[in-house]
């Protein structure tokens, strides 16, 4: 089976790490067609044209699934593409479904035809009606304790991640909550077109512990469970905070929607560098989406400011934020530039960043 989706599934591939991300028609290698088109300034439609595409990539893939099964063990060939169709015109697909897809290619890879067989039955049969702006606790009761698991360890299986997933305390979940929705209030008043932006990207947010040590993370988000943004509590203890955090983890589900998960950078993964966000050094490709990050993050820190939105202790907050913010983009900026290989996504992305934060500088 394993061959099958090799010889039939799989884009040529640079480097080993390639290939992984490469195995199937939904994760893509390097790809310069940059058919969207970008800007640095936000555009919820623009993110719907992307969902779209990525909406027939992910239908795409299960139809090559399916086929991996011919002649090999009995699936409802039907079933699964009506439910490719369905999900190919599907508007805002739930986060539960990409995590469904990566347990199909997870039993792919392990040359398992039952376990492929059994996901591709439940994805061809799963409920796509759903509503998206869901606030959930990790592994509370509002998903199957299955889905949980499978969401730890598509983050656990991401390139260069130690991250476990572990519940956080109620108590600490429900304080985030309001925090939460104070947040994306604030966004919506100081600018409405990034917080429209964000709600197209972050249909989901997960509020979540790191396993090893409570606080040892910030935030994630992956390609393969696009739509959600999962967020530490005790990281996030204010409004300030818990905005900033969100728009960065939107600003990498831009970044991976724009790609199609694939690296916006031609460099050795294996390679790392300084990263202007992190203590430990990153491929370069973790730098190029740092630094966009950074400039998104000083983006909407100046908008909060130049709103009425904040109080005194706040505005103060979001003053060193930016600040921080504006310094982690120049870092990383020079090293992109220094060192970076960007496809022509990549640079498209590096050069709207880097005109916007040098017209924010100008401007003062």
């Amino acid at each position: 089976m394993l061959d099958y989706i090799s010889g039939h599934l799989l884009n040529a591939c640079a480097d080993q790490a390639s290939a992984e991300r490469g195995r199937n028609m939904f994760h893509r290698n390097h790809d310069d067609r940059d058919t969207t088109g970008f800007g640095f300034l936000p555009d919820a439609h623009r993110v719907r044209r992307i969902d779209r595409a990525v909406a027939a990539l992910l239908a795409g893939s299960l139809i090559e699934l399916g086929r991996c099964c011919l002649g090999v063990i009995a699936i409802d060939q039907g079933a699964l593409r009506r439910q490719a169709g369905l999900l190919a015109n599907t508007a805002a697909i739930a986060p539960s479904v990409f995590v469904l897809h990566e347990a199909c290619l997870e039993a792919a890879r392990s040359d398992d035809p039952d376990a492929l067989a059994r996901r591709l039955a439940e994805i061809a049969t799963v409920d796509l009606a759903w509503i998206p702006g869901s606030v959930r606790g990790f592994g509370d009761a509002s998903l199957p304790d299955v889905d949980w698991q499978r969401m730890r360890r598509v983050l656990l299986a991401q390139p260069g991640s130690s991250l476990a997933l572990a519940p956080a305390p109620a108590d600490i979940v429900h304080d985030a909550r309001g925090r939460l929705a104070e947040a994306r209030s604030a966004l919506a008043t100081a600018d409405p077109a990034l917080a429209a932006e964000t709600d197209v990207l972050v249909t989901e947010t997960v509020f979540a512990a790191a396993a090893h040590r409570p606080d040892g993370f910030g935030g994630a988000t992956c390609f393969a469970v696009r739509g959600t943004a999962f967020l530490n509590p005790w990281r996030h203890p204010t409004i300030v905070s818990m905005a900033a955090g969100l728009v960065h983890e939107a600003a990498h589900a831009l970044l991976f929607g724009l790609s199609k998960g694939a690296p916006m950078v031609r460099n050795d993964p294996a390679v790392l560098y300084a990263s202007p966000l992190r203590s430990d050094p990153r491929p370069m490709d973790g730098i190029l989406h740092a630094s966009f990050v950074s400039a998104r993050m000083a983006f909407a820190l100046q908008r909060l400011l130049a709103g009425d939105v904040l109080d005194t202790a706040e505005r103060l907050e979001a003053a060193h934020a930016h600040d921080a913010a504006c310094r982690a983009f120049g870092a990383g900026a020079a090293v992109v530039r220094a060192h970076g290989l960007p496809t022509a996504t990549g640079g498209r992305v590096m050069d709207e960043a880097t005109a916007f934060m040098q017209a924010a500088s100008a401007t003062g």
